[in-house]
C-alpha cells in the first residue's frame, strides 16, 4: 500500500482501464490485510491441527497424517484457508528430508490462474490470466537446526505459521513416514486480538447467570472465551464485576493427597503466586455451611466455647476403687469437637470414730489418702460433625480412689466431687 491512500471515484461516462480495477482491488485487499494484521496477532484462528487419517493401518508403524480444515492469519495479515483435510504424504516426496524432529508450517501462496474467454486473449500482452488463487503450502523446517540460507525461511521469508512438531522417520520397508509424538502441539502459534476493551453486546446491569456447564452457551451480555489448554495473560487483570470460578460455581471440598494442592481438581480453583489487595469482604462457609466473613470465621476459630458441666458427687462410702458419676453440657456455639478436662471440686472426709478406726489400722509412717487416674468420656455414641449450637452432650466422669498405705482396706474419704470443663471448639 502507497503512503497516501487512495481508492477510485467514480462519475458517470469515466474511462477505466485494467490499472484501475486493480487499484480498486488492492485498495480492499490491503485494508483487509492492514486491519487483520493490525487487530490480530498472527497465528492459527481455528482447526488446522495435525491429525491421523483414517486410512492408517493401527497394525503399523507408518501412520498416515494430515492437516485438518481451519483458518488462520499469516505474519502480514493474509488469511490461509484450508477448506478440506491436507495430506501430509506430499511431503515425503520432497528433497531434503532428514530424519527426526521438524516444524510443520504452513505458508499463503498466491498464483495466477484462468484464462480469457475464446477469442479475447490477445497475442502480443502477457500475463492474461483472470484470477488470482489464494492458497497454502505446507513447508518442514528441521527442529534445531538453522535454515538453508538458499532455500524460503517458513518464519520470515514466507511469513508462515507454526502448526505443531512431527517426527520424520525413515526404514528400508516403509521408506520415509511421519510419527506424531504426544506433544505434537507445543510449537503451535494461536492468533491474538489487539484490543483495549472487549463489550458484550447486552450492557444491561445487572445480569443473572448461571454457569451449569463447559458447553452452556453464554447468555446476552457475556463473552465466552473458550481455549484448548487455557488463558495466559501477560499483563494487568482488572476485574470491574463478579469474577466467578469454575463452570458451576462449585469449590472441591475434598482433601487433597499430600502435602500442597492437588493437580486432580482443577476446576474452581484460585491459585495465586503474589500478594491479594481486597477493598472488600471474603466470603466463607462456616461449620453449619453458613456464609459468614472471613474475619468472623477466623474469630470463631480462635475463640473456644468453654462449658462447666456441673458436678458429680461421687460417694465413696469408706471404701477404695473407682467411682463414676454423670454430668451434662450444652454449647452456645457451633462446633466441631469438643475436648473434656475433669478436675476435683471438693471432697468430703470419714467422720471422726472410722477416721480414728481407719488411723489405728494403718501402721506408721502413715501415708495421705489419693484421688488418681481422673477421667471424663461420652456416654453417648461419637458425635457427627459439625453441631450446631445447643447441642447437649452427655459426659462420664470417674476417678479412682486408694487407702493412701499398703496395709489400707478403706480410704480416707467419705465422698469425692468431681466436675468436668468441656471445650467446644469451631
Amino acid at each position: 500500500m502507497s503512503v497516501i491512500t487512495q481508492r477510485l471515484r467514480y462519475f458517470d461516462g469515466e474511462y477505466l482501464r485494467s490499472g484501475d480495477f486493480t487499484d480498486e482491488q488492492s485498495y480492499h485487499v490491503d485494508m483487509r490485510r492492514l486491519l487483520n494484521h493490525e487487530l490480530h496477532l498472527s497465528g492459527i484462528v481455528t482447526g488446522l491441527q495435525i491429525v491421523q487419517d483414517q486410512n492408517s493401518v493401527a497394525s503399523t508403524t507408518a501412520l498416515f497424517y494430515s492437516v485438518s480444515p481451519g483458518f488462520a492469519i499469516d505474519q502480514i495479515g493474509r488469511e490461509i484457508y484450508v477448506s478440506a483435510p491436507y495430506s501430509l504424504t506430499h511431503l515425503l516426496s520432497r528433497a531434503g528430508l532428514s530424519t527426526g524432529l521438524s516444524e510443520l508450517w504452513i505458508v499463503y501462496t498466491e498464483t495466477q490462474s484462468g484464462s480469457p474467454a475464446p477469442g479475447y486473449q490477445l497475442c502480443d500482452q502477457p500475463n492474461q490470466s483472470t484470477r488470482w488463487t489464494e492458497s497454502f503450502d505446507v513447508v518442514l523446517r528441521q527442529l534445531g537446526v538453522a535454515p538453508d540460507p538458499n532455500a524460503p525461511n517458513p518464519n520470515h521469508d514466507l511469513k508462515g505459521i507454526c502448526l505443531g512438531v512431527l517426527n520424520v522417520n525413515y526404514d528400508s520397508t516403509d521408506g520415509w513416514y511421519f510419527s506424531a509424538p504426544s506433544d505434537w502441539y507445543r510449537r503451535r502459534h494461536y492468533a491474538k486480538i489487539r484490543a483495549q476493551w472487549i463489550i458484550a453486546p447486552d450492557q444491561v446491569e445487572p445480569d443473572p447467570v448461571t454457569l451449569d456447564g463447559p458447553n452452556t452457551f453464554p447468555p446476552d451480555g457475556y463473552i465466552r472465551v473458550k481455549t484448548p489448554n487455557g488463558v495466559y495473560s501477560e499483563g494487568n487483570m482488572i476485574v470491574e464485576n463478579n469474577l466467578l470460578v469454575g463452570d458451576d460455581y462449585t469449590i472441591q471440598n475434598t482433601t487433597p493427597p499430600g502435602p500442597g494442592p492437588s493437580p486432580t481438581n482443577p476446576n474452581g480453583n484460585l491459585k495465586l503466586n503474589s500478594d491479594i489487595f481486597l477493598n472488600g469482604q471474603i466470603y466463607v462457609k462456616d461449620v453449619n455451611g453458613n456464609w459468614t466473613t472471613l474475619t468472623g470465621y477466623v474469630q470463631s476459630l480462635a475463640v473456644a466455647d468453654v462449658q462447666l458441666a456441673g458436678f458429680a458427687r461421687m460417694s465413696v462410702s469408706g471404701g477404695i476403687g473407682t467411682f463414676s458419676g454423670t454430668t451434662t453440657a450444652t454449647s452456645t456455639a457451633a462446633f466441631s469437637t469438643v475436648d473434656l478436662q475433669p478436675y476435683i471440686a471438693g471432697f468430703r472426709f470419714i467422720n471422726q470414730t472410722t477416721f480414728n478406726g481407719w488411723l489405728g489400722a494403718v501402721a506408721p509412717p502413715v501415708l495421705g489418702p489419693a484421688i488418681s487416674d481422673l477421667t471424663a468420656s461420652f456416654t453417648t455414641p461419637p458425635l457427627p460433625k459439625p453441631l450446631p449450637a445447643g447441642t447437649m452432650i452427655n459426659i462420664s466422669v470417674a476417678c479412682t480412689v486408694d487407702g493412701g498405705a499398703a496395709t489400707a482396706t478403706s480410704s480416707l474419704f467419705d465422698s469425692v466431687d468431681i466436675a468436668c470443663i468441656a471445650i467446644f471448639r469451631p
